[in-house]
């Protein structure tokens, strides 16, 4: 039997389209989970944070369980 592996389970959050709710999906989750959030690439309005402000607003999110974007 192999061992157990040693990183946190991950979750992905994916839609097609824009406007399919994987926004509200993943704020659910996050919460319900006391997960971390982290959205690599983000695009719109990056001056209130994008997608992961709205995330971190939705769920009262501290500074360590916002992931810093790639792009």
């Amino acid at each position: 039997m192999s061992p157990k592996p040693r990183h946190p389970h991950q979750l992905v959050v994916v839609g097609t389209d824009t406007d399919v709710g994987k926004t509200v999906i993943s704020a659910l989750l996050v919460q319900g989970l006391g997960a971390h959030y982290w959205k690599p690439v983000q695009c719109g309005d990056l001056e209130i944070g994008g997608d992961t402000g709205r995330v971190a607003n939705l769920c009262g999110l501290s500074a360590e369980q916002q992931q810093q974007r790639l792009l």
